[in-house]
């Protein structure tokens, strides 16, 4: 019989013959000249093959060279041993300067000297740093450096003891077992983002062995038996990472860190929940987020709240997704808002607001129209609202906004003249009559059965069905069709690209010009329409 045998970690494979491609027959042995996984197994000619068997083999390298007396303050004349275990030879140098084996000959390069065996004695006459290095064909050792300095003898010094023991002898002294320090983290333990670096460093190692197994990593001389050879790790989830300090055959013992993956942190709105008035922006935000899903409705009793979506990034389960961290949105109606953070390893908790109008309190009065230089100012006192439209007898409120023309927050507006404009003033408590300008005909007088009795700040709800989230796909864009959309986004600001199923522009009221609004809070501003939703 043979064996079939090999040594890149594949598993070694008889065909009857011989060994398939990447094994080697063999009837002698293996030599062995690196650190090697040597796996074999018996094969017999009818190609029955037994079970795997495998062995790990170092090859030996020099161990780190040591230093009696250690370094420090001797007499002139002091001879000091260096000692390399396992070496068959030491090149070094009296200046510092770091020695090199030739690695092809018992010789040394980079000017460094030669003293064949593991250990010599050199004398020192004057300050020196001894650089050395162990040589040995399976690998050499690191450099080990001493500093040593002459001490200056006392000008009162006592004669000379009669002692049997030289002066220049020192007690002998044990050679320092150097202690290889453990890796430290950087950063510790804790939460970290995905795809967060972490750094693994040793003072004196010459490299680092991890695993993120639970195993504990196992050095070689030039990689690792068990575990991976890096500097670094990558977090991608949550971990525990093992690391040791590997230095020729010797091993620091293990250190550990635990890291796990940071979720989107809760959502925060500003203004805080409660009465708003009519156009106030909200700000909501979920740190760490590379996205939110916001769903908007107008009753919390059968909502269901905003949630990520789990399979594919950029889509919600419930609500609308906005790219970024942060999103900006307009009231203008009353509404629970509820947002989710999204993150790959970790979406947020569910947050929820609930905001009503202030106001409301009394009916909106009949618009007043006042011209002056080509524009005209209209007001309608007590009003949260306007509905506006440059349309003969086309503007009347809603519950949510206007069902025609144009919305605009406040009492008041500020437009250019037009052959024909039509006002009504819209309050929770109830609107006012439409009225045409420039004939001041009043085409509307809203019944009682019309006005809200709700006079708390909250609008009446507009959809009989909401337990589904408003819709802000758009109807039309023409000004006698439109139904005012309650949550503007055209205000949508930071990383947030605004919802996506929510327009960002909007067509003027007249072709051939636009029209500037003012409201009770703001002096003068482009006047654009805003868009329609469906409410499901």
């Amino acid at each position: 019989s043979t064996q079939s045998t090999w040594a890149d970690n594949s598993d070694p494979l008889c065909d009857g013959k011989g060994c398939r491609v990447g094994s080697v027959p063999n009837t002698q042995g293996v030599v062995i000249t690196t650190s090697t996984l040597l796996k074999a197994r018996g094969c017999t000619p009818d190609n029955v093959q037994s079970s795997i068997g495998q062995a790990y083999f170092t090859v030996v390298s020099a161990d780190l060279p040591t230093f009696s007396p250690v370094a420090g303050v001797i007499k002139t004349g002091t001879e000091i041993k260096i000692a390399s275990a396992d070496a068959i030879g030491m090149c070094y140098t009296v200046n510092g300067a770091d020695p090199a084996c030739s690695g092809i000959s018992a010789a040394c390069i980079s000017g460094s000297k030669w003293v064949s065996g593991s250990s010599a004695t050199i004398t020192i006459t004057e300050a020196s740093t001894i650089a050395v290095m162990g040589c040995r064909k399976g690998g050499n050792s690191v450099i080990s450096r001493a500093t040593y300095t002459i001490a200056t003898p006392s000008p009162e010094a006592p004669p000379a003891s009669n002692s049997t023991q030289s002066e220049n002898t020192q007690p002998s002294q044990a050679p320092v077992e150097t202690v290889i320090e453990p890796p430290t983290f950087i950063p510790a333990n804790g939460q970290v983002l995905p795809g967060s670096s972490v750094s693994m460093k040793s003072a004196n190692a010459h490299h680092v062995c991890y695993t993120t197994n639970n195993l504990d990593p196992i050095c070689t001389v030039e990689g690792c038996w068990v575990g991976v050879i890096a500097g670094y790790a990558t977090i991608s989830t949550s971990t525990l990472v093992k690391a040791v300090a590997c230095l020729g055959t010797k091993q620091s013992s293990v250190s550990q860190s635990v890291y796990s993956i940071s979720s989107a942190a809760s959502p925060v709105f500003s203004p805080n929940p409660g009465s708003v008035t009519v156009g106030s922006k909200i700000t909501v935000s979920s740190a760490l987020a590379d996205g939110l899903c916001v769903a908007f409705y107008t009753n919390s009793a059968t909502a269901t709240p905003a949630a990520c979506s789990t399979e594919k990034r950029g889509e919600c389960v419930t609500g609308s997704w906005v790219e970024g961290d942060v999103t900006t949105f307009t009231i203008l109606a009353k509404v629970v808002v509820y947002v989710q953070g999204c993150l790959k390893d970790g979406n947020s908790e569910v947050g929820q607001a609930s905001y009503t109008l202030l106001g409301g309190k009394a009916v909106a009065q009949t618009p007043t129209f006042v011209a002056k230089d080509k524009t005209l100012t209209i007001t309608s006192s007590q009003a949260q609202w306007l509905c506006i439209s440059t349309i003969k007898s086309s503007a009347s409120c809603a519950d949510v906004g206007c069902s025609s023309g144009t919305f605009v927050p406040g009492s008041s507006a500020l437009m250019p003249i037009a052959d024909y404009i039509t006002a009504q003033g819209c309050s929770n408590a109830g609107n006012s009559p439409i009225v045409n300008y420039p004939s001041g005909d009043i085409i509307a007088n809203p019944s009682q059965s019309q006005v809200s009795q709700d006079v708390t700040g909250s609008s009446p709800s507009p959809s009989p069905n909401s337990s589904k989230p408003i819709s802000s796909d758009v109807l039309t864009s023409q000004e006698t069709k439109s139904v005012s959309n309650p949550f503007s986004s055209s205000v949508v600001t930071g990383t947030g690209t605004g919802l996506n199923a929510i327009s960002q522009s909007a067509p003027t009221l007249n072709k051939s010009s636009s029209i500037a609004l003012t409201s009770s809070w703001i002096l003068s501003a482009l006047l654009v329409l805003m868009l329609s939703i469906i409410l499901h």
